[in-house]
């Protein structure tokens, strides 16, 4: 396996020497273990779920979407409040969802350092489910640095039918 590319399925290891961006391609991928590559991660298809409850862990990189791909938190099993910090969130193209699955009754968080933004006419869906789920109080997603404004603009949603917007109280 190339440094920097991803094969196989459920379990996988996302350790590589390379500073380049980790890309997935189509399938469906998962994690429970730290990981340890440095640069940005890139989704171009599929879905990757970072399993926190089994020590899923990212090094605060920076999340891009490169095609319609999806980004799923996950707090099964967990016995207590989760959350993961990354870099920059960007969509370079398609169509980007970003699920945090809480699936016990414990909050998830899921924060960046910025909001890059998105390529014209890609998307970002921000997604809740499982036990007790609320975006913006059961689950939570920061993006540092937004401007007081709460709406964020076309292309933003929430749970694939609301505009998403900034909860300054949250």
């Amino acid at each position: 396996v190339p440094a920097g590319t991803v094969t196989g399925a459920a379990g996988v290891v996302l350790t590589t020497a390379s500073t380049g961006a980790l890309v997935t391609t189509a399938g469906a991928y998962s994690f429970g273990n730290a990981n340890t590559f440095s640069g940005g991660l890139t989704i171009n298809q599929g879905t990757l779920t970072q399993s926190l409850a089994l020590g899923g862990t990212l090094a605060s990189q920076a999340l891009t979407f490169g095609g319609t791909s999806s980004f799923v938190l996950d707090n099964t099993g967990a016995s207590s409040a989760q959350s993961q910090a990354l870099g920059a969130l960007a969509v370079t193209a398609g169509d980007a969802t970003i699920t945090l699955n809480r699936a016990v009754a414990q909050n998830i968080g899921l924060s960046f350092t910025s909001l890059a933004g998105r390529s014209n006419g890609g998307t970002i869906n921000f997604a809740a489910t499982g036990t007790g789920a609320s975006l913006g109080t059961t689950e939570l997603v920061t993006l540092t640095g937004q401007a007081a404004n709460p709406f964020l603009g076309a292309g933003y949603f929430v749970n694939g039918s609301g505009y998403a917007a900034i909860n300054a109280s949250a």
